[in-house]
């Protein structure tokens, strides 16, 4: 914590919120004892990757934050004569 005042470091406050995104992300995967087991394997790895083997592993997940969507044609709309 900041001395200054009751929020959390940044350092902490990101710690925070990977162990809380792994925890969901986790849940929400297939164990990887049940069929087919080198499908969810490859799954979990990919989405947990190694963070969910080693505790010293460290990484940033991008924050929740709004995406723009590409767009899909850079035409400009036909014109009613």
């Amino acid at each position: 914590m900041n001395a200054d005042s009751k929020l959390p470091s940044f350092s902490e406050w990101t710690a925070q919120i990977q162990q809380r995104t792994e925890v969901a992300l986790a849940g929400v995967l297939p164990d990887p004892a049940v069929a087919p087991q080198r499908l969810h394997e490859a799954m979990r790895y990919a989405v947990l990757g190694a963070a969910s083997a080693c505790a010293r592993c460290s990484r940033m997940r991008p924050a929740h934050s709004p995406v723009p969507r590409p767009r899909t044609s850079t035409a400009s709309p036909a014109r009613s004569s």
